[in-house]
């Protein structure tokens, strides 16, 4: 009896690792081979999800590559808004890839929730994250000066080392049924320096 009891015990522990190592098999750790520079499509595959608002499937994205993805540049502007068809994305995104000063890659994404599905502004549409020993690591917190709002939209997409950013602006639908947030007012360009998006002061900065 005893020994039938610790027999259904270990099968249930074995059963239990093997499903745990299933789950623990996230984007995040496949990144374990990875070294900067990473590729564009890398990126896409191995990237936390908050990074692709959501994408669930990347595979497919990658299979229907279209002229907002730019492999040369390392950027992407997906514009599908509708989590029910495409790629499943939760909205539209601005993602690009670049190295800082020590050669480590940089992923910076800004999913435009407040202008694709009228979500109010907020810094959480923002991530930033840093490759380091081969993973992603969240840097979002130390990743942009004080003087940059955090609850801006911000052009990844854009070619350039220079981002534009700017307010989204709440304004009335053409339609006549509430209103809408726009992209707003441009509050000037940022660039990666020091270890953070800094705003330029000069126009060739």
């Amino acid at each position: 009896m005893h020994a039938a009891i610790l027999l259904f015990c270990l099968a249930g522990l074995l059963t239990g690792c093997q499903t745990g190592r299933h789950h623990a098999v996230t984007p995040q750790q496949a990144t374990a081979k990875l070294r900067s520079p990473v590729s564009l499509r890398d990126a896409v595959l191995t990237l936390p999800s908050d990074a692709l608002s959501g994408m669930s499937l990347r595979q497919e994205f990658l299979r229907s590559k279209s002229e907002c993805y730019d492999e040369g540049q390392r950027r992407i502007w997906y514009r599908n808004d509708n989590p029910y068809k495409g790629c499943g994305t939760s909205s539209m995104f601005y993602l690009r890839l670049f190295e800082d000063a020590s050669g480590d890659t940089i992923a910076a994404s800004h999913a435009a929730r407040p202008f694709a599905d009228n979500s109010r502004p907020s810094e959480v549409w923002t991530r930033v994250y840093r490759l380091v020993d081969g993973a992603w690591v969240d840097i979002t917190s130390s990743a942009f000066s004080a003087a940059v709002s955090r609850d801006a939209y911000f052009r990844f997409d854009a070619p350039g080392d220079s981002v534009a950013y700017g307010l989204y602006r709440l304004q009335p639908r053409s339609d006549g049924r509430g209103d809408f947030y726009n992209f707003g007012h441009q509050l000037g360009q940022i660039k990666w320096r020091d270890g953070a998006f800094q705003i330029n002061r000069r126009a060739n900065d």
